[in-house]
């Protein structure tokens, strides 16, 4: 689902933290969820900038555990809203949760599609993951 306002990402954000709100194996998820749930919608800046944020560090977060289908739904629809402007991380972080299989799939072939348009585009880690 597309993320086109601010208001449409405290949205999603408030989804998030409520679905999972009571699961202690996501300590830092939430404590990342709380943060950004309780912005001013006036004070976000760039939206896109304030997205990746939120997905890179939810990505990284209870990296022990395989993601809650919530976040991980909220954090790959945030990557391919970001691949559609042509933001080379999001092309290689997506890659990485398709890689990993921490986002629920395991799948070495999306992987590479999606490392090799971050190659592409530039992404220096991309390139090393390819490797």
């Amino acid at each position: 689902m597309k993320i086109e306002t601010t208001k449409e990402y405290l949205s999603r954000v408030e989804e998030a933290y409520e679905a999972i709100k009571d699961k202690k194996e996501y300590k830092r998820t939430i404590e990342i969820l709380e943060w950004d749930k309780d912005l001013d919608e006036d004070l976000i800046g760039d939206l896109e900038e304030t997205e990746m944020d939120l997905a890179s560090d939810l990505h990284n977060a209870d990296s022990i555990y395989p993601m809650h289908p919530i976040i991980a739904a909220l954090v790959i629809d945030i990557y391919e809203d970001c691949i559609e402007r042509g933001n080379k991380d999001a092309m290689c972080n997506l890659g990485s949760l398709y890689y990993t299989g921490r986002a629920g799939e395991q799948d070495y072939q999306r992987a590479a599609i999606y490392y090799e348009m971050a190659d592409k585009a530039g992404n220096r880690q991309a390139t090393e993951n390819l490797g």
